[in-house]
């Protein structure tokens, strides 16, 4: 299924994050199948026919590589096959077992750490909900139940034709949760997970390592003194914030103004209470 969708239309580039289950996978030989694309009405009421492809896919054919996360400095290897029908977009993935980086990724998509895959794609029909009848009908010609979800609004877009540029192994947007449990099992040492996301840990390993080590480093009156500092100064914070108490002299001499007294009186007044 999408669970990610960019779409920019001034570039008319679109790149998709689709999960799926592998359909093969060869540890020895380094490749595994999956669907990199379908149909479907996505979350971002979009829909791109995969059909669309094929006329354009033989510049992808000729160079077929295959990314880690959109970044051409990363190669993973490349798609060995790609396989276009009128419903999905299979692809099988070569992965270069004797480049360190590229063996980990596979490794957690054989255990399925890793789940998702990532078109990067140039439209070159795009039909929208507001377009008129007219233009509408050209779509109906292409693909009729394409037309049927756009007119009755169960979508605002199809990308009717469009051209692969690359596609990318990936983690999924917002979700650290497989990668955390990697971390966690021992599958991949935080280094690794650091490279992954190009200099980013999920957060809350990171804190809870490198407050481990803080921890085991200090004795428990250094711990002690850190929270007692630490208090005092949420505290003094705290107490910066706070309205500050008028002084009783100050509040006579308020009171000595509201009564109309001279600056003698007021100063009498105040030395009274000092």
């Amino acid at each position: 299924m999408i669970v990610f969708r960019n779409f920019n239309s001034e570039t008319n580039e679109a790149q998709s994050v689709f999960e799926s289950e592998l359909r093969s996978l060869d540890e020895n030989a380094g490749t595994l199948e999956t669907m990199v694309s379908n149909r479907n009405i996505d979350r971002y009421r979009s829909i791109i026919l995969p059909r669309g492809a094929e006329s354009r896919m033989k510049n992808y054919r000729a160079n077929p590589v295959f990314l880690w996360q959109h970044n051409v400095n990363v190669i993973l290897g490349r798609t060995e096959q790609i396989l276009v029908t009128d419903d999905e977009v299979w692809a099988k993935f070569q992965f270069d077992l004797k480049d360190r980086f590229a063996a980990n990724i596979f490794r957690l998509y054989a255990e399925k750490y890793l789940r998702a895959f990532s078109p990067r794609t140039r439209a070159h029909l795009v039909f929208w909900a507001w377009d008129s009848p007219k233009r509408l009908a050209e779509l109906e010609s292409i693909d009729q139940q394409a037309f049927e979800h756009l007119s009755a609004g169960r979508c605002d877009y199809v990308i009717a034709e469009h051209e692969y540029l690359e596609v990318s192994g990936c983690t999924v947007p917002g979700n650290a949760e497989a990668l955390n449990r990697a971390l966690g099992s021992g599958v991949i040492e935080r280094e690794f997970a650091a490279e992954m996301m190009g200099g980013i840990v999920p957060t809350h390993h990171a804190v809870n390592f490198e407050r481990k080590e803080a921890e085991d480093e200090m004795t428990a009156e250094q711990q002690k003194q850190v929270v007692e500092q630490v208090t005092e100064n949420v505290v003094s914070r705290i107490a910066d914030l706070l309205p500050k108490p008028v002084e009783a002299a100050t509040l006579e001499v308020v009171e000595a103004e509201e009564r109309g007294l001279n600056d003698i009186q007021k100063r009498e007044i105040a030395e009274i209470c000092k």
